[in-house]
């Protein structure tokens, strides 16, 4: 995403530098300032992340978590949630004819 926008960033002030007027300069200019700031946030935000809640049914993508440090805070907070509504499933004793195969 960096990438993206730091080549829509270049492209806004390569024009400015061969405007032919002030007017065409200075809005290729406000242009390529507009991305530098997005660029920057995205940056401070860091990489980003796809998260996925994985049952033995299906596989839930969630759409709100997309940086990596905000998607570990969420599962920190999901994992005692999900372990707690899900009952655990006791190993039930092996009959000793199957023990001796």
């Amino acid at each position: 995403m960096s990438f993206i926008l730091a080549g829509i960033m270049i492209l806004g002030f390569l024009p400015a530098f061969s405007a032919s007027n002030l007017g065409e300069a200075l809005l290729m200019s406000i242009m390529g300032f507009a991305f530098l700031i997005f660029l920057v946030i995205n940056l401070i935000l860091g990489p980003t992340s796809r998260m996925y809640v994985k049952t033995s049914v299906q596989s839930e993508h969630i759409a709100s978590v997309t940086h990596l440090r905000k998607a570990i805070k969420v599962a920190n907070k999901m994992s005692p949630l999900i372990l707690a509504a899900q009952s655990k499933i006791e190993s039930a004793p092996i009959p000793e004819e199957q023990a001796t195969l």
